[in-house]
């Protein structure tokens, strides 16, 4: 009998430690579920993004020349991938055009100028209000 008891507690222990598993990750689930359904990321996500995007203190940022060949760059490889008919297209202009989306923030933080919080791909809106200031700056591609 006394076997059966302590097989009986460590299967008490096991329950304990999976029931207290699942409350301790409910906070997260909840968080990517709503980040699956809304498409807003929770606030945890945008600070690493953040924290990835900026420059390290003391190093030199990319000279702006090569911000706008990388604009220009993008802008035709989206207008190509645009053209063409074939499978896996519309996949792809969305790839391209998150990358431009992202050499255009890119070009904003390093002018100092307000860019959209969040990961690309932007708006149609977004991207528009950022082209333009950066034309506004003098940055041209």
């Amino acid at each position: 009998m006394a076997a059966g008891v302590g097989q009986m507690n460590k299967n008490m222990l096991r329950y304990a430690a999976v029931a207290a598993g699942f409350v301790a990750s409910a906070p997260a689930m909840a968080a990517g579920l709503r980040w699956l359904v809304t498409g807003a990321p929770p606030p945890w996500v945008e600070q690493i993004d953040r924290r990835r995007s900026a420059p390290a203190a003391g190093t030199d940022s990319m000279p702006q020349v090569l911000h706008e060949l990388e604009l220009a760059r993008l802008a035709d490889e989206v207008q190509r991938v645009r053209a063409q008919d074939r499978p896996g297209r519309r996949l792809q202009v969305r790839a391209t055009t998150a990358a431009y989306d992202d050499a255009l923030v890119q070009a904003c933080r390093a002018l100092g100028l307000e860019s959209p919080a969040g990961t690309p791909p932007l708006s149609d809106a977004q991207r528009y209000e950022v082209e333009t200031a950066l034309m506004a700056a003098g940055v041209q591609w």
